[in-house]
């Protein structure tokens, strides 16, 4: 398993919610995941159709949904499938989960980091 880069086309795909992973292929993203010191990891950065992400945090997200969100921010941002670049980008500093889990500050930031590549979008094409 390896991360996919920019322009590979599974990074513009729109990831299915019906889908089944492997523990073994979650196991190997969290490795992938501390070996590059990233913050997140999502299921098309590894070629899986699957609308799921992980974080550096532990969590296992499936299927997330934003259900509301507040005090947007302007962030520069990097991503694991466009190395050595950084861009500038909007994002909400707190949102809540359809399943109730709120977030805030850096957490937040990274899971709609993480869900834009769940519909097939990269911080190069949605810059502030």
């Amino acid at each position: 398993m390896q991360i996919l880069t920019y322009p590979h086309p599974a990074l513009a795909r729109i990831c299915r919610r019906d889908f089944t992973v492997s523990m073994d292929d979650i196991n190997q993203m969290f490795f992938l995941l501390r070996e590059c010191g990233g913050l997140g990891l999502a299921a098309p950065q590894v070629d899986i159709d699957g609308r799921f992400f992980i974080t550096a945090w532990g969590d296992i997200f499936i299927n997330p949904r934003i259900v509301s969100g507040a005090h947007p921010i302007k962030i520069m941002e990097q991503c694991l499938s466009l190395p050595g670049e950084t861009y500038e980008v909007k994002r909400l500093s707190k949102i809540k989960l359809a399943t109730g889990q709120g977030f805030k500050g850096v957490q937040a930031i990274v899971i709609q980091h993480e869900i834009n590549h769940l519909d097939g979008k990269l911080i190069r094409d949605q810059h502030a």
